[in-house]
């Protein structure tokens, strides 16, 4: 039996979800590499594996030492991601890393929240939707006014 609480990376993870913000997703507006890079990932698989260092604690909100651990285990297939986003491996691996660094893309496969709404706003322009809402949050339409 092992020592101590059993490990659950969605507990780590969940550290970094826990202090997301919208503007950490400014990075990629108008970045439409960055963009496709970012829906080519999320159809690939996640490998992570727990690094054999010891996991940092955070002290007084210092988290960087805790992502770079974290992210230390994740393999991502960037020869992959390129060739779903149909960018030149040197870009995918450039658009990855500042993914990665923002903390807009997760090990466990998941996007942060304000990257999924800056993707949903950005495909829905591109389609030319009236709309641009982001994924499950429902459209509200208010009745017009009919000047009566």
């Amino acid at each position: 039996m092992p020592k101590g609480p059993v490990f659950r990376i969605g507990d780590v993870i969940g550290v970094f979800r826990s202090l997301e913000q919208n503007d950490d997703a400014l990075v990629v507006l108008g970045d439409d590499d960055a963009m496709r890079v970012a829906v080519a990932w999320s159809h690939t698989d996640q490998d992570w594996t727990r690094p054999t260092t010891a996991q940092p604690k955070t002290a007084h909100g210092r988290i960087g030492r805790l992502w770079s651990w974290l992210v230390s285990g994740w393999t991502i297939d960037a020869r992959e991601v390129a060739r779903l986003a149909g960018v030149p491996r040197s870009v995918a691996h450039m658009k990855l890393e500042m993914l990665i660094g923002n903390r807009l893309i997760y090990p466990d496969g998941e996007m942060s929240g304000g990257l999924r709404k800056v993707l949903a706003v950005h495909t829905a322009k591109k389609l030319g939707l009236r709309q641009a809402m982001p994924a499950a949050v429902p459209a509200v339409t208010k009745p017009r006014d009919e000047g009566n």
